[in-house]
């Protein structure tokens, strides 16, 4: 699957960010170079980024607003295989959810594994990448990673593939670059 934070593709499978409030999450399918819309979401929030794998697609919502401020959310949506109807299945938060975190600045899923990026600067934190799991009834966070460097914008954009994530760290100024961490899981499944 290939993403871009406003389209994502999947096989025959084409999910767009539409609509003047950008809280539109269109689907399509493909089939003999005809697009059909086979779902449409309208949201009341403001929609980041959006990925697909198979029949789980993810909705990042980093200015979504909790008690606690922006702390974002990733809204996971599920196709139900023998009908093609797609439905929210579950509404993800990371444990530690604080003041404008921007939980779901970035995402990217790969079958039963999803990557949600933060977009948080500020004295007390420099980003983060929360992992998630899919097991047999539902989402799991099963890790969190932090920057490894004392400078933040880690977890603007997360990319995962096989046994492999990749986060960036976009920080520069006059003497610094970027960054990218690539992380693999072991054969115990942690990062």
């Amino acid at each position: 699957s290939s993403c871009n934070p406003r389209v994502a593709v999947d096989g025959d499978t084409v999910m767009v960010v539409a609509g003047d409030d950008e809280g539109t999450v269109e689907f399509y399918s493909i089939s003999d170079d005809v697009y059909e819309t086979t779902a449409v979401f309208e949201r009341d929030y403001v929609v980041n980024q959006i990925a697909i794998s198979g029949n789980r697609a993810v909705i990042g919502a980093p200015e979504e607003n909790s008690p606690r401020g922006k702390t974002g959310t990733v809204y996971v949506y599920e196709r139900d295989s023998s009908t093609g109807t797609w439905s929210q299945f579950m509404r993800l938060v990371p444990g530690d959810a604080g003041n404008d975190l921007k939980f779901g600045y970035s995402v990217s899923i790969e079958d039963d594994l999803l990557v949600v990026g933060t977009s948080v600067r500020d004295s007390y934190s420099r980003g983060h990448a929360y992992i998630f799991r899919r097991n047999a009834v539902t989402w799991i966070q099963e890790a969190k990673l932090t920057n490894p460097l004392d400078r933040g914008l880690f977890g603007r954009a997360v990319s995962v593939k096989g046994d492999t994530i990749v986060v960036s760290d976009a920080s520069a100024n006059a003497n610094q670059y970027g960054s990218v961490f690539v992380y693999r899981f072991n054969s115990l499944s942690n990062a």
